[in-house]
């Protein structure tokens, strides 16, 4: 299980262009990824981390509040395809 640590370092991964050719994430089923873990992931989407990215599975991640809302913000400035 993917932790909220687990999720930042994925984050940071995905950040300095360790995974560029990534299409598809499923992080479903992992509630300890949670808020904090959900933002880190959010702000690497946003800043292009994932330019192939084509499928994010969230469910079941309890990505809420401020996390939710990165993730969300990273789909809405078309960050993700």
């Amino acid at each position: 299980n993917m932790t909220a640590m687990g999720a930042r370092q994925l984050a940071c991964a995905l950040r300095v262009g360790l995974l560029p050719r990534v299409q598809h994430l499923d992080l479903s089923n992992n509630p300890s990824i949670g808020e904090d873990g959900g933002e880190a992931l959010g702000h690497a989407l946003r800043a292009g981390g994932a330019p192939r990215l084509q499928g994010l599975l969230l469910y079941g991640s309890k990505i809420r509040g401020r996390g939710g809302m990165a993730v969300a913000g990273a789909i809405a400035a078309a960050a993700l395809p």
